[in-house]
């Protein structure tokens, strides 16, 4: 009993999260058809709720993981840049 409610206190942020992915989801069925946008928009959200777990598990906010992965990416591609510049210049 106790560990369900260190994990309901852990994952608590993400529950609003999920259940609106799984409106999103049977909203999106209703239909038996997924038209492109629709599967956009529900990979987005899937993406949002991967992104608050593993925000979860490292014990940050939402918004500061986003922070730091987009800061993560704009190195990355200015690394590649630089790289690809040097090998110009060789």
């Amino acid at each position: 009993m106790i560990q369900a409610i260190k994990m309901a206190l852990k994952y608590g942020p993400m529950i609003p999260v999920a259940v609106d992915f799984l409106k999103e989801i049977e909203d999106t069925v209703k239909d038996r058809e997924i038209t492109q946008e629709e599967s956009r928009r529900l990979m987005k959200q899937f993406w949002v709720v991967v992104n608050n777990y593993r925000a979860v598990e490292m014990g940050v906010s939402y918004d500061s993981f986003v922070e730091s992965m987009e800061e993560t990416r704009k190195a990355k591609r200015k690394a590649k840049r630089a790289e690809t510049v040097k090998q110009a210049l060789s």
